[in-house]
């Protein structure tokens, strides 16, 4: 069924219109026909309601509010080409499995990324692909001696430079979990990977930042 009802769709159409100035200096408008499409659109993934209406003096096609059934999107479609209406309308929860909306419907689906992390980190938080592990406790850092940190800052990469390194991941559950490890900047003296000139030398343990955070683990 449903969540929405053709009158709270038509409400809902007549203020995008209104706010968003969608049709400047013509705002004559009646509106056509609205129907329900209970299967996914080429503009959602979720059942939508199409809000068919003219324009009068503006041009000779016919426009449509889209609206998702959960009010999350909004698309104002002129003619054939969709234009996104603001951000507030436009924005779609992300797709998670069945257990994950059940924790999150609880307040319980955990978030473990790297940004309260570098939030707090009183050390540089470098990105490092762990997919480019070159031995034991080493992995490539950079080509140049400036590397951007998690906020854009450049660092100036120097020899013993203590730096946090991370990785975007998830955990077996399929639910986002960071990789992390405490290290320093050595230079690369090795004859492989020539073109690399800044490793990072881990001095703990690669976690999941969740464990940093269920075992109170520093580093």
């Amino acid at each position: 069924m449903p969540k929405l009802d053709e009158k709270s769709v038509i409400n809902l159409a007549e203020e995008y219109i209104k706010k968003y100035k969608l049709h400047k200096g013509f705002p004559e408008y009646k509106f056509q026909f609205i129907r329900f499409s209970p299967s996914p659109s080429l503009y959602s993934d979720e059942p939508i309601w199409e809000v068919a209406y003219d324009a009068e003096g503006w041009d000779d096609l016919q426009h449509s509010i889209i609206i998702s059934d959960t009010e999350q999107i909004a698309l104002c479609v002129s003619g054939f080409q969709p234009v996104w209406l603001p951000k507030e309308f436009q924005e779609k929860e992300e797709k998670l499995t069945k257990r994950e909306k059940r924790l999150k419907r609880k307040g319980e689906l955990p978030d473990y990324k790297i940004d309260s992390y570098a939030f707090t980190s009183k050390y540089p938080c470098l990105y490092v692909d762990f997919n480019e592990i070159i031995s034991d406790d080493c992995v490539l850092l950079s080509q140049n001696s400036v590397k951007s940190d998690f906020w854009g800052n450049p660092v100036l990469l120097r020899e013993g430079l203590k730096v946090i390194g991370y990785m975007q991941d998830e955990n077996t559950g399929g639910m986002r979990d960071d990789l992390i490890v405490s290290g320093v900047c050595t230079r690369n003296t090795t004859d492989i990977f020539l073109h690399v000139r800044w490793l990072l030398k881990f001095d703990s343990k690669i976690h999941f930042i969740s464990d940093l955070e269920k075992e109170d683990i520093k580093i």
